[in-house]
Order: structure tokens, then C-alpha cells, then sequence
């Protein structure tokens, strides 16, 4: 048995690096430069907005303390989750034959399943805020009273069409 997992060589490194580089850079600059102002002006009259029997402020208020956990915790199962399972499974870290970024001892038995479950507990820490999120967003908006006159009409606009206008009008 080999004492220490292969490595990646520079050239596959700085691939990777780049292909992950490719979507994470447009996304925050779209983020940092429309999304977040947007959702900014929007959550200052959001429960003006009225998307049948809710209103603006739901989605906000859902989406920050629901969906986001929720999101981060898929992405985080997809990308760490599913190894740590294999780890705790195989009862070896990192992988056998599992490339690594720097020079790194292959660890065997309990210590090895220890950092699976670690990794599991701290992905599946994002579900339960998510789980968590659902009561406190209930809890914030059932006291919230909607505007007097409403700035938009499920009937007249949808979501994606009011969305689709704020992309327009930026």
C-alpha cells in the first residue's frame, strides 16, 4: 500500500482551478454588481408585491432563511457529502486512487471515519438551518401587514415576468 495519495500535477491543478474559475466569476460579478442592489431596493417595498396569497416579503424572507440554507446544503452534499460517505464506507481518507492537491497520508480505520462523519454533520448542518429557516420566516412574515395599494397584481404580472423586467430595466 502506498503511505500517501496521488497528487495532482500542476497543469491539472491550474485546469481546475480555471474550469471552476469559469462560472464562479461571472456569477459574483453579477451578484455584486446587480442581484444584491436589486434585492436590496425590492426588499424595501417587497410586501407591496403580490404573488396570489403571498407577498413580496415571503419570497424574501423564505428564500433567505429557507431556500439559501437548503441550496447550500445541496451543493455542499454534491461536492463533499457523497465522498465523506465513501470515506465512512471505506474506512480510508482520502479515497484510494482520489487525486489530492498537495502531498497528503492515506489515514485508515476510525480516524479516517471520524473526518466522514465531521464532514457529513457539517453538510448536514445546512438542513437543519434550512429546517429551521421555515419556522423563523413564518414566524417574521405572520405579523407583516401587506401595503395598501399594491405595487403589482398576480393577475397583471408574474414573478418571472417581473424579474425578466427588472433585468430590462437595469
Amino acid at each position: 500500500m502506498h503511505k500517501y495519495a496521488p497528487e495532482y500535477t500542476k497543469a491539472e491543478k491550474l485546469r481546475l482551478i480555471l474550469k471552476e474559475l469559469i462560472w464562479a466569476v461571472p456569477l459574483y460579478l453579477v451578484c455584486e454588481f446587480w442581484f444584491f442592489d436589486w434585492l436590496s431596493e425590492y426588499s424595501k417595498h417587497s410586501n407591496c408585491y403580490f404573488y396570489g396569497p403571498i407577498t413580496g416579503l415571503h419570497l424574501v424572507m423564505y428564500g433567505l432563511f429557507f431556500l439559501m440554507p437548503f441550496c447550500f446544503g445541496v451543493i455542499s452534499f454534491h461536492l463533499l457529502g457523497k465522498d465523506a460517505l465513501r470515506v465512512i464506507k471505506a474506512g480510508q481518507h482520502p479515497l484510494p486512487n482520489k487525486k489530492v492537491f498537495s502531498k497528503t497520508k492515506y489515514v485508515y480505520g476510525n480516524k479516517a471515519k471520524i473526518k466522514g462523519y465531521i464532514t457529513v454533520a457539517c453538510v448536514s448542518a445546512f438542513f437543519i438551518i434550512s429546517a429551521w429557516g421555515i419556522t423563523a420566516a413564518n414566524k417574521l412574515t405572520s405579523d407583516i401587514k401587506p401595503c395598501d395599494k399594491p405595487l403589482i397584481n398576480s393577475s397583471s404580472l408574474t414573478v418571472a415576468n417581473e424579474c425578466l423586467a427588472a433585468v430590462l430595466y437595469v
